[in-house]
């Protein structure tokens, strides 16, 4: 079994279980709505971002502890950690919708939604060299090993806490997984082998639009989260606008 595999039957799934639970165990309240929004916002729309934009592309410069923090809160999109997600997002730059891509819909919608999780890839570590070698990211290291323990930790403290925060980041973990394997299977043609603009995706994002981030990963063109990111320069979270 792949280790994307473990974890989707460690994280992906189990989460996806207590999703479909929560509605006949839980009385949803409209505390459960505000708390999904906010953390969605702060799993997804900020630290996901993170993720891609500064982890993977480093399209600028930000505040460390703000980094820490959302290489933390990231772990909840169910995506990796910082390491794996920038290895695998470079590795679909330098072969986007080819037969090396991992998650390319070429190889039809259910690989590229959820089965590439099931193949062994073996990507090179010098994709990520910058990240493992620079000294300020041994956190990186940890976080990784430990992520799956986290991602639990903080699901039991928020049920501890408060039953609607618990609701509230169950569903922002899954839509927030979501919305990421939509744009690996939507946001590509699988028959011109290019990537596409899907504006719902982008928007829901908060991101740039698909086939703009593959032509010029830097650029703000068409992009729906430069607001956001004006937002966090404003507040001195990172040194520039994306």
């Amino acid at each position: 079994m792949t280790n994307t595999a473990r974890y989707l039957l460690k994280v992906n799934l189990p989460v996806l279980l207590l999703a479909l639970l929560i509605p006949f165990i839980v009385d949803i309240t409209t505390t459960a709505l505000i708390c999904f929004i906010i953390c969605y916002t702060l799993i997804y729309l900020i630290s996901g971002n993170i993720y891609h934009r500064y982890w993977s592309h480093k399209q600028f410069v930000a505040n460390n502890i703000f980094l820490k923090i959302t290489a933390v809160l990231g772990l909840f999109t169910m995506v990796g950690d910082p390491l794996s997600y920038a290895k695998s997002h470079r590795w679909h730059h330098a072969h986007s919708d080819t037969d090396k891509d991992i998650h390319s819909p070429i190889h039809g919608t259910f690989h590229s939604l959820i089965g590439w999780m099931f193949v062994d890839y073996k990507l090179p570590i010098f994709l990520i060299r910058d990240l493992i070698t620079n000294t300020q990211n041994k956190y990186l290291a940890t976080i990784a090993k430990h992520q799956i323990k986290i991602i639990w930790t903080g699901l039991t403290i928020c049920a501890i806490i408060n039953i609607q925060l618990f609701v509230g980041l169950v569903f922002a973990m899954l839509v927030g997984f979501t919305m990421e394997m939509f744009t690996n299977a939507f946001a590509h043609h699988k028959v011109k082998k290019t990537a596409v603009n899907n504006y719902v995706i982008a928007l829901v994002s908060m991101t740039q639009l698909h086939h703009e981030h593959h032509v010029n990963p830097n650029s703000n063109e068409k992009d729906m989260g430069k607001y956001l990111f004006a937002l966090l320069e404003k507040l001195k979270l990172i040194s520039r606008n994306v």
